[in-house]
């Protein structure tokens, strides 16, 4: 019984050692996205489509 119990509490610290992991990394995570909104704020990058895409696009509408 001893030895069930072990592995069970091994496993719970394994689960308490993964959340924690996976909180710590989602707060880095949203900490270096503020940092880059705040260097590269009110900034819009368009994508242009290339003339191969309008064309393709404008055929498709036509069928």
């Amino acid at each position: 019984m001893d030895e069930i119990e072990r592995e069970r509490f091994k496993i719970e610290i394994d689960k308490e050692k993964t959340e924690l992991k996976k909180e710590q990394f989602i707060k880095e995570i949203r900490s270096g996205l503020g940092d880059h909104i705040k260097k590269n704020g009110n900034k819009i990058n368009r994508i242009e489509k290339t003339k191969w895409q309008k064309f393709w696009l404008k055929i498709r509408k036509i069928f």
